[in-house]
């Protein structure tokens, strides 16, 4: 997300939550800043090992940080990250170290111009879909990493943030959506204030 320019910065486990200052120990998984605004706090379980008793402890964690204006999402391996996902995602990390010629990625822009395209329709005018993999990969080109990558995928050159917005608006409990992002304001919880 951050080579497509959906993000302003990103840290892996960046801060401690603690019993004695948050009611709650945890080590979240990673924050970013969106480039619209807004904190936000991901965490990836695998949803084998989601029970009741860990989605408690997040929905905790999610009330710590909204309090002080973070998002928070807790995703899964089944529902949020696994396939096509995944498979999207590697097939891009390995099309980086493929052999695509300059003409090929140069073929791929061109169409772009014009605006969003189907692969279909590139793969119909001899352009290879390594060509727009290294393109999404460089942040160039863009398509929904979430949905099945097929003739009818849609390539565009400019990035669509809903789908990602959406990834990142699952919730700790049974809705697993929401809509708001909302400004960072630090600050501590009070023990009084507590949940």
């Amino acid at each position: 997300m951050l080579g497509m320019g959906l993000v302003k910065w990103f840290k892996e486990q960046p801060f401690k939550l603690t019993e004695a200052d948050h009611g709650v120990e945890a080590v979240p998984d990673l924050i970013f800043e969106w480039v619209s605004g807004g904190l936000q706090v991901g965490e990836a379980k695998s949803k084998r090992h989601l029970t009741l008793e860990t989605e408690a402890k997040c929905k905790q964690i999610a009330d710590v940080l909204e309090r002080g204006a973070v998002s928070y999402a807790l995703l899964n391996d089944k529902d949020h990250l696994g396939d096509p996902l995944w498979t999207n995602v590697r097939n891009i990390a390995l099309a980086k170290a493929s052999a695509v010629l300059p003409e090929e990625i140069k073929r791929v822009i061109s169409a772009l111009e014009a605006g969003p395209v189907a692969v279909g329709d590139l793969a119909q005018q001899g352009i290879p879909l390594e060509a727009v993999r290294v393109l999404v990969a460089s942040g160039q080109a863009f398509f929904n990493l979430r949905e099945k990558e097929a003739v009818h995928t849609i390539v565009s050159p400019a990035v669509d943030p809903s789908p990602y917005q959406e990834l990142f608006g699952a919730k700790p409990t049974a809705e697993r959506w929401w809509n708001s992002l909302t400004p960072w304001t630090p600050r501590s919880v009070p023990r009084g204030e507590r949940s």
